[in-house]
């Protein structure tokens, strides 16, 4: 496993751990391992206990050399107790351990010595019993002394017999020396130690940091530097599963959203409106609230409802103007060929599949909606077609003067005639022809796709020019059939005379 790849909490743990761990091993040096005064002590005692006995060694020799002993025996024989004493105090408390006061007032100190180790309690023993002897000895030189007795004062022997207590002593003192010596070779060999580990941890800590954080840091710095000036390009090539390495991912996926947002809004500032964001995943996926591809999606779509209401608009008033200009034209033409032209530039301009014109008629006072022009397949389709006000959807729409819009056609409706045969339209759209609330016809256009509402809404402004037109030919064609009628009656008038 790559050690960029391990989360940087748990590196954090693990140096912490490694601290308290330091921590609390220097913490057992210095409470065991350490030397203490305690140790510096026993010591000092071992030292004063084999001074001690060369003294009282030195105060016999000197004790028993002299030549008129009775002048000053008695501070001898003191002199002699008080050093047998501190030495029997001495020897006590380092083969029992203790504890010791030393000094007075505010500077006093108490000192814990320790029981004799092991090691040494054969060579306390040994000493013990030298110990014994050496006092009876010595009580045996103070009583010959005391007693004047050649015999007793004979014990010049007895400093030279006692060279060996003086090395029990001695072998004493070198043994406090050498556990002293070894305690601090232990300890110096784990300060060496524990500054060697403590050193290890500090230089782990320093690479660990300055690989997984000050270098990525860095380059992250680096980069987000670049793409505040714009160079949207500029990647942090640092690619691992820690924290940082998520971070870095985070800042390379904004620079990607930002580089394909802009050629997002660049393609739309072209007025490509069908341009699509081109970045990971979906747009939805990349769309928060408030953010720039949500932004930019927004202001694409606004683009296009505002380009889509243009051009509806436009076609409509190209319509109008276009219809406008048929009408005019047509005008003077026989109805059937006003409906022709009007009903098959209808459908080809809404690219239906067929449209029907229907006209009323009346027969007596009875009206009814009489077909004048089918446009189909892009010919003429001749259909003779009455249909009854009220009857289906032509005649209630006639009836209602209403727009009627069928968006889901039933089958048994009419069919609408394609290339591909007879088909059931998806749409139908009956329009009425009114003028001044006067119905003038209707047209039924049939669509195999929808109708959009701005076409419905196309056919309905161009209903009343229509019915304008038609009710002007109608009349036109009324007038006409009146004029031929009063000549023909006139004619005959003439003949008759």
């Amino acid at each position: 496993m790559n050690f960029k790849n391990i989360k940087l909490r748990r590196i954090a743990y693990f140096f912490g751990a490694l601290l308290i761990l330091l921590a609390l091993v220097n913490f057992f040096v210095f409470r065991y391992v350490n030397i203490s005064s305690n140790d510096v002590y026993s010591v000092n005692k071992s030292i004063d206990l084999e001074e001690t006995a060369e003294k009282l060694n030195l105060a016999i020799s000197i004790f028993i050399k002299q030549e008129n002993p009775s002048e000053t025996l008695a501070e001898e024989v003191k002199i002699l107790n008080r050093l047998r004493a501190e030495y029997q105090a001495a020897f006590a408390l380092l083969r029992n351990g203790g504890t010791v006061l030393v000094g007075e007032g505010t500077q006093r100190e108490t000192y814990e010595i320790a029981p004799a180790p092991a090691a040494l309690q054969n060579t306390f023993a040994q000493l013990e019993r030298d110990w014994k002897q050496y006092q009876e000895d010595i009580n045996l030189a103070i009583d010959g002394l005391v007693k004047a007795n050649d015999d007793n004062r004979d014990i010049a022997w007895l400093p030279t017999k006692y060279e060996k207590f003086l090395g029990q002593n001695q072998k004493v003192r070198e043994a406090y020396q050498a556990q002293l010596a070894q305690k601090r070779k232990r300890a110096d060999t784990l300060f060496i130690i524990l500054l060697i580990f403590g050193a290890a941890i500090i230089v782990s800590i320093y690479f660990t940091v300055r690989n997984l954080l000050l270098i990525p840091i860095g380059r992250i710095a680096r980069t987000s530097r670049e793409l505040s000036r714009g160079n949207l390009s500029y990647k942090i090539d640092y690619d691992y599963d820690s924290e940082i390495g998520y971070i870095a991912r985070n800042v390379n996926d904004l620079a990607d959203i930002l580089k394909n947002a802009t050629d997002f809004s660049n393609e739309i500032g072209k007025g490509n409106l069908e341009a699509q964001y081109k970045g990971k995943g979906t747009l939805e996926q990349n769309t928060n609230e408030g953010g720039i591809i949500g932004a930019l999606q927004s202001m694409r779509d606004r683009l296009k409802e505002v380009a889509e209401k243009d051009r509806q608009e436009r076609w409509v008033s190209t319509g109008l103007t276009q219809f406008a200009d048929i009408l005019r034209n047509s005008s003077n033409a026989h109805l059937n060929d006003l409906s022709y032209s009007i009903i098959s530039n209808l459908v080809n301009y809404m690219e239906a599949n067929q449209g029907i014109l229907f006209v009323i008629n009346e027969e007596g006072s009875k009206e009814y909606l009489q077909s004048t022009a089918c446009y189909a397949i892009n010919r003429r389709k001749y259909l003779d077609k009455k249909v009854e006000v009220g009857e289906g959807l032509l005649g209630q729409a006639y009836q209602d003067k209403e727009t009627i819009y069928i968006n889901d056609v039933p089958k048994e409706y009419e069919k609408v005639t394609s290339a591909l045969g007879a088909t059931t339209p998806r749409a139908v759209l009956i329009v009425p022809l009114m003028m001044n609330e006067n119905v003038q016809g209707a047209v039924e256009i049939l669509s195999l796709k929808e109708i959009k509402p701005y076409q419905i809404s196309f056919v309905q402004r161009l209903a009343e020019n229509i019915a304008s037109t038609i009710a002007l030919v109608k009349n036109s064609m009324k007038a006409n059939q009146i004029l031929i009628e009063s000549e023909e009656i006139e004619r005959r008038t003439k003949r008759r005379g």
